[in-house]
């Protein structure tokens, strides 16, 4: 496995697990005041926080583990699998934020299309890495 698929793999699961979080706590919050509940900067910044953590941690471990490859160079297999998997989950962005809008439109609830566009951005990252191992493993 290379280290751009491995660390596809850590951030896919780390992405999900965190994404997961988010949208149970939402959940969990506006249940008990029987709305949708604003938006917590709290919550955002803990959940970038480990994001962007888990990126820098599994990085520098995957890059000390293999010495025979250098991590910061892209060769033209990595730049068209990173390329098809971010227009992909790009459109997938689209589709789930035109979504939130439409609700919008019918519900006139800003909180819900807030929750909506950071959980269209949780499955679309999602997406992107899922869609990163896919290529990965078919030979770009």
């Amino acid at each position: 496995m290379t280290f751009h698929e491995k660390l596809a793999w850590v951030m896919m699961a780390v992405t999900g697990l965190v994404g997961f979080w988010y949208g149970q706590d939402v959940i969990t919050a506006s249940r008990d005041i029987e709305g949708t509940v604003g938006p917590d900067i709290a919550l955002i910044s803990f959940s970038t926080i480990v994001l962007v953590g888990a990126a820098i941690v599994s990085s520098i471990v995957f890059a000390a583990l293999d010495e025979t490859t250098d991590p910061g160079l892209e060769d033209e297999r990595d730049r068209a699998v990173f390329s098809r998997a971010g227009n992909i989950s790009g459109w997938v962005l689209s589709v789930c934020a035109i979504g939130g809008l439409w609700h919008y439109y019918f519900h006139a609830d800003g909180n819900a299309l807030f929750h909506m566009v950071v959980g269209a951005m949780f499955v679309a990252t999602i997406v992107d890495f899922a869609l990163q191992i896919a290529f990965y493993r078919r030979g770009g």
